[in-house]
């Protein structure tokens, strides 16, 4: 969505991080999925590109909702998949989380 809305607006990725006060590193990490974006850089973005900040923030919330869903269910990436994906990251992560606590993946909230 992100990406979509840089190409679209004309703006090259340096001048989106300058609108933003975003270093282009840092953008560019966003753009890629690297990194999440705070609520106040996503009302920078909106004021930017002209796209919904609550857009920005529900697309990141579903992202993440769905790669933890994922990772609980087992997820197994196919072998060809790139292992720097967000899905495949949270997936080994899931995993050491299962070995390094020995528990069975459910959690208990107080």
């Amino acid at each position: 969505m992100l990406r979509d809305a840089v190409r679209d607006s004309g703006l090259t990725q340096r001048q989106v991080a300058l609108l933003t006060g975003l270093t282009q590193q840092a953008l560019n990490r966003v753009l890629n999925g690297q990194n999440g974006i705070t609520v106040h850089h996503a009302v920078l973005l909106e004021e930017a590109l002209g796209i919904s900040a609550d857009g920005i923030l529900v697309t990141q919330m579903q992202e993440q909702l769905r790669d933890v869903r994922e990772a609980r269910r087992g997820f197994e990436p196919e072998p060809d998949e790139d292992p720097k994906h967000r899905c495949n990251r949270m997936d080994d992560v899931f995993r050491r989380c299962l070995k390094n606590h020995n528990h069975d993946g459910r959690h208990i909230y107080a």
